[in-house]
Parts: structure tokens; C-alpha cells; sequence
């Protein structure tokens, strides 16, 4: 079952991906999520950039209808989202496989210097393009920068996305990787 605290973080997560603020997840919004992450960078549809940005989130879409859209209605509601993942962290198998493709592609969206972190400015375009606040990616990212080197790695965001799904600790930074909360 989740903790109070999953739930806040979770429906925070929820908002970022609901981006026309409808009250439930469609594929439009995750389509629009494609277009704002791609838009900065040049990349315009048919091209081989915006088309593995748009194939992982629609990979995501599709397994997360698969999962949570229990009335078959292509829509996925804030009480569907939480009951999908209550079930995926509440089983360490199916959990173990959220954190490396999260990782992956919060990498391959952001790393615009291909350098293998991520850093502040980097970081920012993730909040302008879940519809938060740019001026909040500054707080954010200080407290989510682990080794306060200025940029965010790989095992950095693993620790991080850890924190955030598992931790019940309102004081772990991870719990700002989508955002306050």
C-alpha cells in the first residue's frame, strides 16, 4: 500500500505528465510531452530524433494502458495511476524494472552535450516541458546534485529514482525529481 507520502509524490508525477491539465492521463499528453521535449532541440517530427523520443514515450503510454486503464476507456485517472503504482512497488520484480529505463531515457532526452550527465540548464527543460515552474529546476536540481559537482549522473539519478519511488523520508532529495511536492 502506499504512504502518504508515495501518494503526494506520485500524484505530483501525475500532474507532470497530465499537461493539459484534464485530470487524466491521455495519449495526446503524452504526445505533447514528445513535442515540448523536442521543440528546444530542433527536432521536428519524421526526424530520427523526434521519432525515438516519441516511440519511448509512446512505449510507456502503451504499457501503462496495458496496466492501469481498467476500464478500457484510453484514459488512465489519478485513482488508476495510483492503483498501478501501488501494484509495481509493491512487487521488487516488477519494480526492478522501473528504475534503469527511467534513467535511460531522462539521459537520452537530456544530455544535449551527449556527455553522460545531466546538468542544471539540461535539467530545466524537463520542468518547462512537464508544465513546472523553470524558476523551482534551480532548487531542485541543488538538492537533487548528490555530489554538488554541478551536473547529475547516472548513478546519481538511480540513487535519486530510488529515493523517489521507495523513500518515505520526506527530507531525501529524490523526492524533488518531479518537482516540489
Amino acid at each position: 500500500m502506499l504512504t502518504d507520502l508515495q501518494k503526494r509524490k506520485i500524484k505530483n508525477l501525475f500532474a507532470v505528465h497530465d499537461l493539459d491539465r484534464d485530470g487524466v492521463l491521455r495519449q495526446r499528453d503524452f504526445e505533447e510531452y514528445t513535442r515540448r521535449i523536442t521543440t528546444p532541440r530542433g527536432w521536428k517530427p519524421g526526424s530520427p530524433e523526434y521519432d525515438e523520443v516519441r516511440s519511448r514515450f509512446m512505449t510507456f503510454w502503451a504499457g501503462l494502458t496495458a496496466k492501469a486503464d481498467t476500464s478500457h476507456d484510453h484514459r488512465v485517472t489519478i485513482d488508476e495511476w495510483f492503483a498501478y503504482w501501488d501494484q509495481l512497488l509493491g512487487e521488487q520484480a516488477l519494480y526492478d524494472g522501473i528504475p534503469k529505463p527511467i534513467a535511460d531515457s531522462v539521459f537520452h532526452l537530456l544530455d544535449e552535450d551527449g556527455d553522460g550527465e545531466i546538468s542544471a540548464e539540461e535539467y530545466s527543460r524537463l520542468y518547462s516541458a512537464g508544465g513546472l515552474d523553470p524558476a523551482l529546476a534551480s532548487e531542485a536540481f541543488a538538492k537533487l546534485d548528490l555530489d554538488h559537482d554541478g551536473r547529475l549522473s547516472v548513478d546519481e539519478m538511480m540513487t535519486l529514482l530510488g529515493q523517489f519511488f521507495r523513500s518515505d523520508d520526506p527530507k531525501s532529495p529524490g523526492n524533488w525529481l518531479f518537482g516540489p511536492f
